[in-house]
């Protein structure tokens, strides 16, 4: 029958240094109960001698009982702390000893010390037909795989903000008609639009934030899938960033009706983003990333109407500058 907890913490107790303290309060008792018989009457040296090491041998023990096993423990919970922060910093100490303190902070801060990334990012974005007010009715999807990697329950604070200090009116139109979570487990959770809050500050009709919480089990990787409607210009330029990292492969999926005529550029890291097989223009602009992207950097996507080139007619000058 295995030991249970209690007499494994017994029998570890004997061990080691404890042991030897033990066994050092034992003789220094018995040397004590030994120099009382007659025999060191006649031999008071050795009575003194024997009566000197059973004190410093009871001395000892104390010390390595109390005194010195609260010191080791101090020891090595500041090793402990040691291993935490190295294994935290170990990239600055290995490759950002020269980075300014500053950008160091600023790692530390938002990559090192985050407990959630998200991976293999999805946006698609569905342009429709102009309205009589010449605004495009927009359909934005996205889907990413959030992951806890921290071993404790942690709650995740969703939030899309939208600022359009030139599209005021597209973005109060702006509304999350669905939201859906899969878990590891497959269990979906329907999120329903009531219960994801509307943040507005007075006076401040250009901004806009939706937020919503949920918890995340200890290494749990959840799926997560919303999808939102707003109204844009027929030309106009957008953006999607994430206070985490992201991982994986980003695919950027737009959409435009049959015969449009708006052509689209997309880039990240201050570069286009490479073309995705099913890239087909002008109805589908389709992109990937296979890298990764640092905290808040964003995926800029800009649209417009193709312009028009006219042709000088058959025996008409062209004009001239």
């Amino acid at each position: 029958m295995a030991p249970n907890k209690k007499e494994e913490h017994k029998e570890s107790w004997f061990r080691g240094l404890r042991l030897l303290w033990f066994i050092s309060s034992v003789v220094a008792l018995a040397l004590l109960w030994f120099i009382d018989l007659p025999f060191f009457l006649c031999h008071p040296h050795w009575q003194l001698l024997l009566r000197e090491l059973a004190f410093a041998l009871l001395i000892s023990a104390v010390f390595g009982l109390t005194i010195e096993q609260i010191q080791r423990k101090e020891f090595i919970n500041l090793v402990n702390e040691e291993r935490k922060n190295l294994k935290q910093d170990v990239f600055l100490y290995a490759y950002g000893f020269n980075l300014p303190e500053q950008i160091r902070e600023e790692i530390r801060n938002s990559v090192l010390k985050s407990v959630f990334y998200r991976r293999n990012l999805v946006l698609e974005w569905e342009f429709m037909s102009p309205t009589n007010d010449e605004l495009l009715r927009v359909k934005k999807r996205y889907t990413y795989t959030l992951v806890n990697t921290s071993d404790q329950e942690q709650t995740w604070p969703f939030r899309f903000g939208l600022i359009g200090a030139d599209d005021v009116k597209g973005v109060q139109e702006s509304s999350i008609d669905l939201m859906r979570l899969r878990d590891q487990r497959g269990k979906v959770t329907e999120i329903k639009p009531e219960q994801i809050a509307i943040e507005q500050s007075p006076g401040q009709h250009h901004e806009r934030a939706f937020s919503f919480s949920f918890k995340v089990d200890p290494r749990e990787e959840m799926e997560v899938h919303y999808e939102m409607t707003t109204r844009r210009r027929l030309y106009g330029d957008d953006n999607y960033s994430s206070k985490h990292m992201i991982v994986g492969v980003t695919k950027v999926k737009l959409r435009f009706p049959e015969k449009s005529t708006f052509e689209v550029t997309a880039s990240c890291k201050q570069r286009k983003l490479e073309h995705a097989p099913d890239h087909d223009p002008p109805t589908v602009y389709s992109y990937e990333m296979p890298e990764g992207m640092y905290p808040h950097q964003a995926i800029a996507i800009s649209w417009s109407l193709r312009e028009e080139k006219t042709e000088a007619k058959e025996g008409e000058e062209e004009p001239s500058n």
